[in-house]
């Protein structure tokens, strides 16, 4: 007859402390950020009733599965040292059954040759071929201690079971779950994929007990990857806002992690595995909606513009030659833009005789001082002579005073220089969004591309700001390109030419004379565009 261990105080503490548990006994190298809140939100919801389920949406890579592998069995064990109970079963459910088989595998790695948890709890595994009782069961495996005090006819379930999608034991039972990434890439391309998932979530509910063996609520564990605004991550927390809304004194069951592989204040989230580096690495080789799932943890969903396939990229030596050439400017130098950390974003676009937009040259900082920004715009001037720069007017009482006086001491060098400085009208009945959608038309017809040579930090941003839009941190290069399209537009004329409407801009604060055409640009430039 099973007997429980005297457990040393190590033991018993770690009882207590999900996170030591992890570190000490399972084996885990953890970090306080981000592992020390991860473990604390599972445990409140072990201790607290009324607060039974909790959701991991946190960057992969940050050890969420590893981390809920090791607390399956540390809630074993909570149950039989703290509540006496060694029938409890926990069901692992998974988009596959291939997934739910390697969680099984490493929990029974650590039963059989783990010496210290063995050594401090008592023996977890067993194999006495001459009693014929093993842990390792065709559905799944068995506690030693639940072996040795014998079995009951009302627990036909393995301590620990998996369960897939395809494969879903109806008459089968657990005392809680444990539900590791349901959605996928795959299952979530389609609406009935998205539908399937979400009933088989909801098949899982009649499945798991109520209450345990205790007369505790049933606990559930659901790590997440988001991959779609409808998935059964995105589809519990739509319904748990419904709730809340409808009435005001719901609490909600959920204990919820959503955190991206950013802080708020950009810092990184898991810096000593994903550090900024790394994840810029990551950004800048991915695709907008693999990043933006797997580290910012934000699905793309509807929210986007653009897709990824409708942003051209293409070798400046293949761009025609351009006309009505200018460039357009979203600075970042006011106060609160440096707070959130938003870019300055300068671009250079030019209309071919198609009325083709294309961009030759995209640059931008989070970091750049005033000085630096100013210098940046004095340096295109530099690289494409005399061409207008267009700016919105709410910036200007920050921008115009500086930029005369820089313009002041660099003519005072013995030659003159003057920014072409276009002040464009807000458009303050239009929304962002607004000008954004006007953009949009041109996309899906292939009708702007961008020089390939752009930096690659710059070309993963602009990628992830059209394909996310709202969505997206931040939307810098997406107003200065939405400010491209709306702030000169091209009138073609009969004969194929375009017809220059700068100085048709109603309400500048400053009117251009005429932009210059390719024959007035510098040879050099010229060149660059045949």
């Amino acid at each position: 007859m099973w007997q429980p261990k005297k457990l040393s105080e190590e033991a018993e503490a770690a009882l207590h402390d999900l996170y030591g548990f992890l570190v000490n006994y399972w084996g885990l190298t953890l970090h306080e950020q981000p592992h020390r809140e991860m473990c604390a939100v599972i445990q409140k919801a072990e201790e607290d009733d009324a607060k039974p389920y909790t959701m991991l949406v946190v960057p992969r890579s940050t050890y969420k599965t590893s981390i809920v592998r090791g607390a399956l069995v540390w809630k074993q064990l909570r149950q039989i040292y703290l509540y006496g109970n060694v029938y409890h079963r926990i069901v692992l459910a998974s988009a596959t059954l291939a997934l739910g088989e390697t969680s099984l595998r490493v929990i029974e790695r650590q039963l059989r040759y783990n010496k210290k948890l063995a050594a401090d709890y008592g023996k977890l595994w067993l194999n006495d071929r001459k009693a014929e009782m093993s842990s390792k069961d065709p559905e799944g495996l068995i506690l030693a201690p639940r072996l040795q005090a014998g079995e009951l006819a009302s627990v036909a379930e393995p301590s620990f079971w998996v369960a897939s999608i395809r494969r879903i034991s109806t008459g089968f039972h657990a005392d809680e779950a444990f539900v590791d990434d349901l959605n996928n890439k795959e299952n979530t391309a389609t609406d009935s994929q998205l539908k399937k998932a979400q009933e088989y979530f909801e098949l899982l509910k009649p499945i798991v007990e109520p209450k345990d063996r205790g007369g505790k609520r049933t606990r559930l564990v659901l790590t997440c990857t988001p991959w779609r605004d409808a998935d059964v991550r995105g589809t519990i927390l739509r319904v748990e806002e419904e709730r809340k809304l409808s009435d005001p004194e719901y609490v909600s069951p959920w204990n919820v992690i959503v955190h991206s592989a950013y802080n708020d204040d950009g810092t990184a989230y898991f810096p000593d595995k994903l550090s900024l580096q790394v994840l810029e690495e990551y950004r800048e080789t991915m695709s907008v909606d693999l990043f933006s799932s797997n580290y910012l943890c934000d699905p793309v969903g509807s929210s986007g513009f653009v897709s990824e396939d409708q942003i051209i990229f293409k070798s400046r030596d293949l761009f025609p030659p351009l006309k009505t050439i200018r460039a357009t400017v979203d600075p970042n130098q006011h106060k609160e833009a440096k707070a959130l950390g938003c870019y300055a974003a300068i671009g250079v676009s030019g209309y071919d005789r198609f009325a083709n937009l294309y961009f030759p040259y995209i640059t931008g900082s989070r970091s750049w001082s005033s000085t630096d920004f100013i210098n940046e715009l004095f340096l295109l001037e530099e690289e494409y002579p005399d061409i207008p720069i267009l700016i919105e007017d709410e910036h200007m009482t920050y921008l115009e005073h500086s930029l005369k006086l820089e313009e002041a001491v660099r003519s005072s060098e013995g030659q003159r220089r003057h920014l072409r400085i276009q002040w464009i009208p807000g458009g303050r009945n239009e929304s962002k969004y607004d000008k954004w959608q006007k953009v949009q038309p041109r996309f899906r017809t292939g009708r702007i591309i961008f020089a390939e040579e752009i930096d690659p930090k710059i070309k993963a941003e602009i990628r992830e700001e059209l394909v996310r839009g709202q969505a997206a941190r931040f939307k810098d290069f997406l107003d200065m390109i939405a400010m491209a399209e709306i702030g000169i537009r091209p009138k073609v004329a009969k004969d194929g030419q375009m017809v220059d409407q700068t100085a048709k801009l109603e309400g500048s604060r400053k009117i251009v004379p005429g932009l210059p055409t390719m024959a007035q640009l510098v040879p050099g430039i010229e060149r660059m565009f045949r």
